[in-house]
């Protein structure tokens, strides 16, 4: 549930919000986290959203 809380404080527009979900949902997969309390969730919220401020997107 990190990246919904965290997706509140920012300004993203609604697309861009929808790739920030879709990355964090998709890294989450692949670290095999499926606990959306574990703590190491809410860095991965905080990278994806950080990368998504620089205007990036991964591949």
């Amino acid at each position: 549930m990190a990246i919904y809380k965290l997706k509140r404080n920012t300004v993203f527009e609604p697309k861009g919000i929808e790739r920030l979900v879709a990355a964090y949902e998709q890294t989450l997969r692949a670290l095999r986290l499926k606990d959306r309390d574990d703590p190491i969730t809410q860095l991965v919220a905080e990278k994806i959203i950080a990368i998504g401020r620089l205007g990036r997107r991964p591949g």
